[in-house]
């Protein structure tokens, strides 16, 4: 009974939301389990002197009540209340949770700054390669992350494609769509290779 109740703790910790905008203020804190060999971890937030309610710029990290680290915040303008500031992911699927920041909103969805758990350093480590994350799918079969913006609708934009080998996660392929003169869409498929960028240029 002990063991489904840690399992189930477990579960509600990785699913329930986190931090609507509406609801952070400096101190608030939230726990989330992120992963067998490190378990639960407490994110607090940490607001600007002298600025307006629901700003943060930092996010301390603390296991077993001691501080572990310090993340950085960046945003242009608050988000509307509803927006998650934190959202939690295994993004390199190797069974941890990694963080995702909210830095960006719109029409054009959400992109975060990416923070990866890094289990020998035991901390979280910002990920330059994946930041900013923007509507991003994971495809756990392929071990594949996708990241794209649009600019026109699901008819302009870019897709950038990562794959996670040996651990580490590596940008391979990238598509972008462009209307022409003609009003057709054309499409242009960047893949990586031991030789270098190749582009493959496609109709839609």
């Amino acid at each position: 009974m002990r063991m489904l109740l840690l399992v189930v703790s477990a579960y509600l910790l990785a699913v329930l939301p986190a931090f609507a905008w509406k609801d952070i203020n400096s101190g608030s804190s939230v726990t989330r389990y992120i992963g067998k060999n490190i378990g639960e971890v407490q994110f607090t937030l940490s607001t600007p002197l002298n600025e307006q309610e629901n700003s943060v710029d930092r996010i301390k990290v603390l296991k077993n009540g001691k501080e572990v680290q310090w993340m950085e915040v960046q945003y242009d303008t608050p988000p509307s209340d509803q927006c998650e500031l934190l959202h939690f992911e295994d993004l390199n699927f190797d069974g941890y949770q990694d963080v995702l920041v909210l830095t960006g909103w719109g029409p054009e969805g959400n992109s975060y700054d990416v923070w990866i758990y890094n289990k020998n350093l035991i901390a979280f480590e910002k990920s330059p390669l994946l930041s900013p994350l923007r509507n991003y799918t994971l495809d756990k079969n392929r071990k594949e992350i996708r990241s794209g913006s649009s600019d026109n609708g699901a008819a302009e934009g870019s897709t950038s494609f990562f794959k996670v080998v040996k651990g580490k996660v590596e940008l391979y392929k990238e598509v972008s769509r462009e209307t022409g003169k003609d009003g057709k869409v054309k499409t242009t498929t960047k893949v990586k290779s031991k030789k270098g960028w190749k582009t493959v240029p496609e109709s839609a």
